[in-house]
């Protein structure tokens, strides 16, 4: 693939700011090459990539129905899967916040799953036990 055609790949697959940037390059290697460093140079960075995540995870919405509820817990279960990747291993505050907007009946079983396991979830591990909570009630629906 020609550098041309990969800064017109690495254009369609931008959004919002980031499209912005590489917006007024012209074309070939050269536009290429610094659309690179100007994206990692301004969107690459892990505390904004972090803050991002952040973000779409507090903008996440369980939903009230089964198939709703288990849309949420997979893109939860990215998201906590991308912060892992950046360094987040165990930090609960991110499992509290989405727990939080849980039913109770989830939360309850959140917690005793805690402690009956007595030991610190990773943000991939929630994000595992979220989807497997997740599935039971899709199943439920289509019995």
């Amino acid at each position: 693939m020609s550098p041309g055609e990969k800064l017109a790949v690495l254009r369609s697959s931008l959004k919002g700011d980031c499209r912005d940037l590489v917006y007024g390059l012209g074309g070939g290697e050269d536009a290429y090459k610094e659309a690179l460093r100007s994206l990692k140079a301004s969107c690459g960075r892990r505390d904004v990539i972090r803050a991002a995540h952040l973000q779409d995870l507090d903008r996440l919405v369980p939903g009230k129905s089964p198939s709703q509820l288990k849309r949420f817990a997979e893109r939860a279960r990215t998201h906590l899967f991308d912060l892992s990747r950046l360094g987040e291993v165990a930090n609960m505050d991110i499992v509290d916040r989405l727990v939080a907007k849980l039913t109770l009946q989830d939360r309850l079983a959140w917690h005793e799953t805690c402690q009956r396991d007595d030991e610190r979830f990773s943000l991939r591990k929630f994000g595992r036990w979220l989807c497997n909570r997740a599935a039971p009630h899709i199943r439920t629906l289509t019995s």
